[in-house]
């Protein structure tokens, strides 16, 4: 079902949205279940207070700010609470949870471009959950670099922007060692760097 409500307020509507989904507009194709948003819009703007919807298992809220005056802007803040990490990072990630706090901006020359080339940034934690691709005690050992990580916390920062993500400051327990660096990858998955593991 979809749920719009709308009343006056001086120069400016309120409004208030229901939806069983929403996909995001202006070229996006990220979509959120049981979406619920509200907020105020002139003919300059749209200030979105707050919104809530579910995605990746877990659920995604914020504010936004869209102005379409000069060019498209979208900018605000995010937070996420229990993502599936294998659904949202499938081949990174076997197991675990995300949390995350981000703030972000968009801007462009017209609505249908305007999440070409997004700049987010934030930090990240997860509780107890599986790194795939590397076996850190095995590497240390023996010099390999497949298989699997067990953790028992995964925290870091991160940003990106476009399709270039970098990856501060991470910190991985994983109970006999840990493990801290930094990592960045580029719009074609070319991915390089450092890190330092600790027993």
């Amino acid at each position: 079902g979809f749920f719009v409500e709308l009343a006056p307020q001086g120069e400016r509507v309120q409004f208030e949205l229901n939806a069983d989904s929403f996909k995001m507009p202006f070229g996006s194709t990220f979509e959120l279940g049981a979406f619920g948003a509200k907020g105020t819009f002139d003919r300059r703007e749209m200030a979105v207070t707050e919104f809530a919807g579910s995605v990746y298992g877990g659920t995604l809220s914020g504010n936004a700010m869209l102005r379409w005056t000069t060019g498209w802007s979208l900018e605000g803040a995010l937070n996420a609470k229990q993502l599936d990490g294998k659904t949202f990072v499938p081949g990174l990630l076997e197991s675990g949870r995300i949390d995350g706090r981000a703030s972000y901006a968009m801007r462009a020359p017209d609505a249908k471009t305007l999440f070409a080339a997004p700049h987010v940034e934030g930090n990240f934690s997860m509780g107890q959950g599986a790194l795939l691709g590397v076996d850190l005690t095995y590497l240390l050992q023996n010099g390999s670099n497949s298989g699997r990580t067990a953790f028992r916390e995964l925290t870091g920062g991160f940003v990106c922007d476009g399709g270039n993500i970098q990856l501060r400051q991470v910190h991985l327990d994983a109970g006999i060692l840990s493990a801290s660096g930094s990592a960045e990858a580029d719009a074609n998955s070319n991915v390089r760097g450092r890190f330092a593991t600790l027993y």
